[in-house]
């Protein structure tokens, strides 16, 4: 089932836990959930990467490109407030809840002789794929969430990814963006360490199952 493959590294899952749980603020949880997902995607992506099934050149590029969307979204992170920030990730929550369930099935063509290439992507596309990345950056900074579920639709719908190899380089573009994100948390102090080695831990032991 392709939906295993389009989960957000269960950012939306602990962010609710932190948020109501622990009444943690949210620029907390953020940070805390952002250790979760940079865990879990270096143990997920270590496996992709054993298994030389992530373009890794590509996979820099289009971290490079959502890099600007985590500037945005820390710069965001120090203006909304918690009650905004929670009004965001309710609404966040249930656009990729909708998006799940209506969605079409990914595409599970073999990746044995796939090549990719920007001048083979339209214009169009080009343009999209530059603007959902920014988006990723954003999401991934301001909600401490792994972005997983936007991407690999990205990947394979929008410029042309097989199934295996989109997953693969979403996850490694997630971690890059994560561990970024999760610096500027840390280095602010914005991070509950008990929680989030707890939440670590269990990324770590999961990942291989996921």
């Amino acid at each position: 089932d392709d939906r295993n493959h389009c989960r957000s590294r269960g950012g939306f899952l602990v962010m609710p836990i932190l948020l109501l749980l622990y009444q943690v603020e949210p620029v907390y949880a953020a940070g805390t959930s952002l250790f979760m997902v940079v865990l879990n995607g270096m143990a997920g992506t270590l496996s992709h990467l054993r298994h030389r099934q992530v373009d890794i050149k590509h996979g820099l590029q289009f971290t490079a490109i959502s890099f600007v969307g985590v500037l945005l979204g820390i710069a965001l992170t120090l203006l909304i407030t918690p009650r905004t920030f929670r009004i965001l990730f309710g609404l966040l929550t249930i656009g990729l809840a909708c998006w799940m369930l209506l969605r079409k099935p990914l595409d599970s063509r073999s990746d044995a002789s796939f090549s990719f290439r920007w001048q083979h992507v339209s214009a169009a596309k080009r343009v999209g794929g530059v603007i959902l990345l920014i988006g990723v950056g954003v999401i991934s900074a301001l909600t401490g969430i792994g972005g997983g579920p936007f991407l690999v639709p990205l990947f394979v719908y929008l410029l042309g990814y097989p199934l295996k190899l989109g997953i693969a380089t979403s996850q490694f573009v997630v971690t890059c963006l994560a561990l970024i994100s999760f610096f500027f948390y840390a280095a602010q102090g914005f991070v509950v360490w008990a929680a989030g080695i707890g939440l670590g831990i269990g990324a770590v032991v999961g990942a291989p199952l996921g």
